[in-house]
């Protein structure tokens, strides 16, 4: 990365590793005029899954396609919260989305400084902040890019 392209990674891949030895690899491009998709693919010893936007495809000793409707899932997500909110039957998925985030910030803090992170660390030691120095109109000076192994944790 070039001080004269921006201070924003184009693209990351990370590896996330959970306390049961669960990993998930995690890829995302952020171009503009590029395909635009967003998928998940499991990888299990008997089988995948693949699922993208609403519909979805099991392979293996159990396979399955799902053929439904074909609901945007950001959507259908909304209108759940909205129904739930109607009927009186709270969805709070609140500590779920804490989780995705900070495993999200995680990631991009590994991306940018080449090094392992660690869940508690990320939660609870780092001083990362995004913040800008000051809040103003008009042109913000920019920080330089984040370079893997020189960048530091913080």
């Amino acid at each position: 990365m070039q001080p004269q392209y921006g201070n924003i990674s184009d693209h990351f891949a990370t590896e996330l590793e959970f306390d049961n030895g669960l990993r998930v690899t995690s890829m995302c491009r952020q171009q503009s005029g590029v395909n635009f998709n967003v998928a998940e693919r499991l990888v299990g010893t008997k089988g995948q899954l693949y699922l993208e936007g609403s519909q979805g495809e099991i392979t293996g000793p159990n396979a399955y396609k799902y053929d439904g409707a074909d609901n945007a899932p950001y959507v259908q997500k909304h209108a759940d919260l909205i129904q739930s909110i109607r009927h009186g039957n709270a969805v709070n998925e609140g500590e779920q989305v804490a989780r995705s985030t900070l495993s999200a910030i995680a990631g991009r803090m590994a991306a940018y400084t080449g090094r392992a992170m660690k869940w508690d660390w990320a939660l609870n030691a780092s001083k990362l902040d995004l913040t800008p120095a000051a809040y103003t109109f008009g042109d913000l000076p920019v920080d330089p890019p984040a370079t893997p192994g020189i960048t530091k944790l913080m």
